[in-house]
């Protein structure tokens, strides 16, 4: 199996069948963001269901969601409407602690919706046009801690 590997929304995408219409040109993922931010950023593979090795220069601060392809798999493009089953790992961008990782989990699918390109139209545009075995980055701006709460 191919992974679509990424830092925080890893994913392994499950094909579904087309046919019939002529070939439209072929997506390309979007970048979003300050993109420069993940120039430091280094992956080492750890094995199948093991989360990647994720280092980078801390902090990663970033003040919009920003997302790239951090390398590109050698697979088939991912394609709008076609299911991709995802595993998570979360970094802290202060100090890189592990917040979630799923990847010994079995991935959770993801549709690659107009529901999703809506609501989430920055994680849609970079995922539909990836190829398969890329490394995708996510990073989103941390909530400031409420005044008062310890």
């Amino acid at each position: 199996m191919r992974r679509l590997l990424a830092i925080l929304i890893p994913g392994l995408l499950l094909l579904t069948a087309c046919g019939g219409s002529p070939a439209a040109p072929e997506p390309t993922s979007q970048t979003a963001g300050d993109t420069a931010k993940f120039d430091s950023l280094k992956l080492t593979d750890n094995g199948d269901k093991k989360a990647p090795g994720v280092d980078f220069a801390k902090p990663l601060d970033v003040t919009e969601p920003t997302i790239k392809v951090v390398t590109e798999g050698d697979g088939d493009r991912v394609k709008a409407n076609q299911i991709a089953n995802i595993s998570i790992l979360a970094v802290n961008g202060a100090d890189g602690s592990t917040l979630e990782d799923t990847f010994s989990a079995e991935p959770e699918p993801l549709e690659l919706n107009d529901e999703l390109k809506t609501g989430s139209p920055v994680i849609y545009n970079a995922f539909v046009g990836t190829k398969v075995g890329s490394s995708l980055a996510l990073a989103i701006p941390g909530q400031p801690a409420a005044q008062g709460a310890a």
